[in-house]
């Protein structure tokens, strides 16, 4: 039987019950029992078995053999002897195909039997890996692909740290615009203080050490500012701007590789339910006594031909005289 994951209820005795894409299909069914009685089979088998031995021993008569003496010793007029002697067929009602061989020699022919086996399930699970490899091709493609631009951007990451000798410029960008506020803040404090001891004192000695510290304040402030919007090598705005776009990119192409993933295990899942196998529930057995040739019939016949050539031969010798 070959049958795999239905989604359908079916009879479990079903050879045709194939599962292609969520249907019930038969095709594979019959490929392989195409299989077994191809040139390929063939081939295949010859590698395994020693097909001279087994079609042509000593014992065998020579119109069963082969070669017989009206057969050329080729692969064509082999290939057509061993579909003669290899039968697959499918029972119609039970659905179950029955394999049968036939040679001079019971173990010859269980062993033929056993090796077909083996031979379409091999060939099953090469349709079983093509027909995941399709199903899964894209999607892996572009988890490769995605893998390999998350790993480049990774990779410029680390080089631009490595340049601007710093790990994170937008966190350590973070405290020196907290330093600026509190200067900011300082020096507005600063300014209402003067403000207002300007006008209760203007002739306050503290005026000029709030001046003094005002004027500190205002350079400090702008110092601060240098080091963040200063010169091109030295500020600390394209080093942030250049790190936020690696950044970006890192995430854009996580998320990608994240819903690419995902696609991949939907395809892997998808192919495993399309898998088909080969169940054999009656292995291939030895008869008890060779079903040819059918003696009593072909006794029969010898005898029926030798008494038609006995009449025939006593009326040639009699005469038509004597026969009236």
């Amino acid at each position: 039987m070959v049958h795999g994951h239905s989604t359908q209820p079916s009879s479990p005795l079903s050879l045709s019950n194939l599962v292609q894409s969520g249907s019930t299909t038969s095709e594979n069914t019959y490929v392989v029992q195409d299989y077994m009685v191809s040139r390929d089979a063939v081939h295949k088998l010859s590698k395994k078995l020693d097909f001279n031995a087994i079609f042509n021993p000593k014992k065998a008569d020579f119109l069963a053999r082969y070669p017989a003496f009206f057969d050329f010793k080729d692969k064509e007029h082999f290939f057509r002897y061993y579909k003669r002697h290899v039968k697959v067929v499918m029972d119609s009602e039970t659905g179950i195909s029955k394999l049968k061989v036939r040679s001079f020699n019971a173990v010859d022919s269980q062993n033929i039997a056993h090796a077909l086996l083996k031979i379409s399930e091999d060939l099953v699970n090469e349709i079983n890996k093509r027909q995941r490899e399709n199903t899964t091709r894209t999607a892996r493609k572009e988890v490769e692909k995605l893998q390999n631009e998350l790993y480049k951007v990774n990779s410029q990451l680390a080089e631009y740290r490595t340049q601007t000798a710093m790990l994170d410029p937008d966190k350590q960008s973070t405290p020196l615009l907290g330093s600026i506020t509190s200067l900011q803040q300082l020096l507005l404090t600063y300014r209402m203080q003067l403000t207002q001891l300007e006008q209760a004192a203007p002739h306050n000695p503290m005026i000029s050490v709030y001046r003094q510290h005002i004027k500190v304040l205002k350079k400090e402030i702008e110092q601060a500012q240098l080091d963040i919007t200063g010169a091109q090598n030295e500020s600390l705005v394209p080093k942030i701007r250049g790190y936020d776009d690696l950044i970006l990119q890192r995430k854009l192409l996580t998320h990608l590789l994240a819903s690419a993933t995902a696609s991949l295990e939907t395809a892997q899942a998808q192919a495993d339910k399309q898998m088909i196998f080969v169940d054999v529930p009656v292995q291939p057995n030895l008869p008890d006594w060779p079903e040819y040739p059918y003696a009593l019939l072909c006794l029969a016949v010898v005898f029926v031909c030798f008494l038609f050539i006995h009449v025939m031969v006593r009326m040639l010798i009699l005469g038509p005289g004597s026969i009236a």
